[in-house]
């Protein structure tokens, strides 16, 4: 195998976020650590060690477990999950290498306190910086002339609310450089219909979604359904063709559908 090489950006990042971590694990260590000092009669010293070792433990399995390559932007449930284990497993090591070598052992209790309180901080300054993402302006790019790229965007509303839907909308909302603003869905799903998905509203069925279109900010329409047949797809494209809108098929790599004159792929 190659060797793996890290550019310095990659670095950079990385090292970004286990500062960040480690500030979000030291409030809670040490409010925990040194109430329970103070009760047990515990030295400062040993307190100290005791700190150092669980927060080494839970940085050593978050690298052995890949935690830090993911991008925090993209990261999914599957990655926060890993996180979560990674933080069980450093907490189990610590107490392992406490019950064994150290002399003065902290409760159970207190380091189980402490690391849950310290995962979730991380958890929230991770959740924090995707809605940050997604929502604030702090994170759009301006051009030469200093004007943000998201004033330049099309407003455009995503037929289908299912996973190829909300796929499509989270790498519009985590692309800054794309074009595509979207702004709601449309879908025929009554239990879907009114609800919020991904923080866009979802609207339908189709009829009254076509009549809907002219009274919303919509300039083009995404169509983003899998596993339709040509004949159902020609349909759905010709029903909301109605609204004067550009329509597009979403050119999803395991469902292409057949070029048209009519028909624009993204």
């Amino acid at each position: 195998m190659g060797k793996r090489v890290y550019t310095p950006q990659a670095r950079s990042r990385v090292l970004v976020l286990t500062t960040v971590d480690f500030l979000c694990m030291l409030l809670p260590y040490g409010f925990f650590f040194y109430r329970t000092g103070n009760l047990a009669g515990i030295n400062l010293e040993s307190l100290l060690i005791s700190f150092l070792l669980l927060t080494a433990c839970v940085f050593a399995f978050r690298f052995a477990m890949l935690v830090y390559r993911q991008m925090v932007r993209f990261a999914s449930a599957g990655s926060f999950l890993r996180m979560i284990l990674a933080d069980t497993f450093g907490g189990l090591a610590y107490l392992a290498i406490d019950r064994t070598f150290l002399s003065h052992h902290l409760p159970v209790a207190t380091i189980t306190s402490a690391a849950a309180c310290g995962l979730l901080l991380v958890l929230i300054s991770r959740f924090t910086y995707q809605w940050l993402r997604r929502n604030s302006k702090l994170f759009v790019h301006a051009d030469a002339g200093g004007t943000p790229h998201v004033a330049n965007k099309v407003n455009v509303a995503i037929v289908g609310a299912g996973e190829l839907g909300v796929l499509l909308a989270r790498e519009l909302m985590s692309n800054r450089n794309s074009r595509y603003h979207p702004y709601c869905f449309f879908d025929n799903d009554p239990r879907k219909i009114g609800s919020v998905v991904e923080g866009l509203r979802v609207y339908g069925p189709d009829n009254e979604a076509v009549a809907l279109v002219s009274s919303l900010p919509i300039q083009e329409i995404i169509i983003a359904i899998p596993d339709m047949s040509p004949a159902a797809q020609k349909t759905l494209f010709s029903r909301y063709k109605q609204t004067q809108a550009k329509v597009m098929l979403y050119d999803y790599p395991h469902n292409r559908l057949e070029n048209t004159s009519d028909k624009r792929m993204i």
